[in-house]
Order: C-alpha cells, then sequence, then structure tokens
C-alpha cells in the first residue's frame, strides 16, 4: 500500500496482491483451525499472519524513511521513549518463536538434503536395485526406509556403514526385501511399527504409574494424618488404669473412646477419657487426672468425663 501511494497513478493491485498472498491464507487456516477446534493450526495460521502483518508494518516503515515522508513527532519525549519500548518489546515477543521454526526447517532441510543424497549412492548395491524408499524427518527421530527386490544381510551391513558417514543422528535405517514373501514383508514391517508402538505404550504407562504413585502417596499422607488422631490407642490402657489407681485410689474404672462434638457448625472427633470416681469428683481432681492422662497418652486434646 505504501509503495502504491508513492505511484503517480495509484493502484490497488499491489495491496490486494499483499492481502491474497500474506494475509488471507493464515486467517483462513486460522478459521479452519476454529471451525474445526483444530487449535494446532488456528495458533499456526494466526502466528503467521501476525508475523507477516510485523513484517508489511516494518517493510512500510522501511520506505516511509526511504522516502522521507513526514513522520508523527510526540512533545512528550518520555511518551514518544515508552511507546518505542512497547513496539520493541512486541516485535522480540513476536520474533523469538520464529527463530525456533527457522532453525526446524532448516534442519528437516539439512536432512532431507543428506537423505536424498544418501538414497542416490545406495541406489545400486552390489546388483541390488533399489524399487522404492521413503525418509520422515522428526525433531526426536528419523526414520529412511528402503525396498531392495533383492538383498544379502551382508550388503545390508554395508548399506549401515554408508548411512553412518552421512553423520545422520536419531536416524532409524529400514530395509526391507521384496523377493520376501507378503506375509515376511508385513511382519517386517509391523515390528518395525511395533516399537514405536510399544514405546508410545511404555511411556503412558509410566505416566500413569506416576499419576498411581502421587495418589498413593496423597493417601498415604492423609493416612497418617488420621493415624495421628488414633495414637493414642496404642498406650496400654490396662497399665495406664494402675497408674492412674496409684496416683487417683478413688477411681473405680476406666474407658477410652472418641466421642463426636459440635465444633462451628462442624463434627469433630475427640478423644475423651471415662472415669468412674468414689463418690463426687472434684475439679481440682480432675484436671490432675485430665493432665496427667494428656501427657501419658501423648494427646492434648484429650477430655476427661466422669462416669456413673
Amino acid at each position: 500500500g505504501i509503495i502504491a501511494i508513492t505511484r503517480k497513478n495509484m493502484s490497488n493491485v499491489i495491496p490486494g496482491v499483499a492481502i491474497a498472498t500474506a494475509l488471507m491464507p493464515p486467517l483462513c487456516t486460522a478459521g479452519f483451525g476454529l471451525a474445526t477446534l483444530n487449535f494446532n493450526f488456528f495458533w499456526g495460521g494466526f502466528y503467521l499472519f501476525t508475523l507477516n502483518s510485523i513484517m508489511i508494518a516494518l517493510a512500510t516503515y522501511l520506505v516511509v524513511n526511504y522516502l522521507r515522508f513526514p513522520n508523527h513527532k510526540y512533545l512528550n519525549a518520555i511518551k514518544a521513549k515508552r511507546l518505542k519500548s512497547y513496539i520493541t518489546i512486541f516485535i522480540v515477543a513476536i520474533m523469538i518463536p520464529s527463530i525456533f521454526i527457522f532453525y526446524g526447517l532448516v534442519k528437516k532441510s539439512a536432512f532431507n538434503r543428506q537423505a536424498l543424497a544418501f538414497i542416490s549412492e545406495v541406489n545400486n548395491v552390489e546388483g541390488n536395485r533399489l524399487i522404492n524408499n521413503s525418509y520422515l524427518y522428526g525433531s526426536d527421530s528419523s526414520t529412511i526406509e528402503l525396498v531392495y527386490v533383492e538383498i544379502k544381510n551382508s550388503d545390508k551391513e554395508k548399506i549401515q556403514l554408508k548411512m553412518k558417514s552421512y553423520g545422520f543422528e536419531n536416524t532409524k535405517l529400514v530395509i526391507y526385501d521384496a523377493s520376501k514373501s507378503v506375509d515376511e514383508r508385513l511382519s517386517q514391517m509391523m515390528d518395525s511399527r511395533n516399537q514405536k508402538q510399544k514405546m508410545h505404550a511404555l511411556e503412558e504407562a509410566t505416566n500413569n504409574l506416576k499419576k498411581e504413585l502421587s495418589s498413593s502417596k496423597d493417601s498415604l499422607t492423609k493416612l497418617n494424618s488420621t493415624l495421628k488422631d488414633y495414637e493414642y490407642y496404642l498406650v496400654p490402657i490396662k497399665d495406664v488404669e494402675n497408674e492412674i489407681a496409684t496416683l487417683f485410689p478413688n477411681i473405680n474404672r476406666l474407658a477410652l473412646a472418641n466421642i463426636i462434638q459440635d465444633s462451628d457448625s462442624a463434627l469433630v472427633k475427640s478423644p475423651c477419657l471415662f472415669v468412674n470416681w468414689k463418690g463426687k469428683m472434684s475439679k481440682k481432681d480432675k484436671n490432675k487426672i485430665q493432665d496427667f492422662a494428656r501427657q501419658r497418652f501423648k494427646n492434648d486434646k484429650l477430655i476427661v468425663i466422669e462416669m456413673p
């Protein structure tokens, strides 16, 4: 558009071409991604649209400055500086993902170029003619598949050695022998693919096991917390009864249990020591028994209740 308005005869052809080639296709892809709920398509298309828009704006900026158009000037220098900072941060944030994408494309292009050169070299090995081939690049692992009319194991080893000289990293080479029966070839192909499926299943099983272990750990933590509320039961009640009877001769018998109390509109379990006392138990005696019982059972929440 900025180039078009610099011409004597202004035309909408150039802006139209820019919109049709740089902006509409990624927007259509983003729309398709939304319509099919494929968010990889949506984010990829929308990112490309944003990147192209920035590049168009950058081209406009360069042409405007080259043609010495009058620039907009801010009276407030601080506001102008802040605006430039915002624009710079936004452009850098948008450009960073494109660097990684470009790096991935360069690696893929290099792999494809090496794969074609390698396939061209092994097209005919000791009279074994290559009848089909395929190669697939992956960021984690790549695959090259070769199909020969007939090939010996010794020739397969030669091909493997040649492949190493090309410097392929994390690349699997699969060689098929077309002279074998269909069942044997299918079995060979399935073995190759089953390895990937097994690895995927193993990763999935590992993730599930981690989730189960995490869940079990949470359950164990809750059980340990609950167990602490019942630790006082581990103290032999008969021993405590004899000790208390020695200290407090007026006690006839004891009983230990949990009681349910209403606290702040919630039901709470509290440990309770029931005491049968000869005659009337004084408040002082009750407090002494309660202090002793709390220390003996190691539970500060324990309370003493007199029972008939």
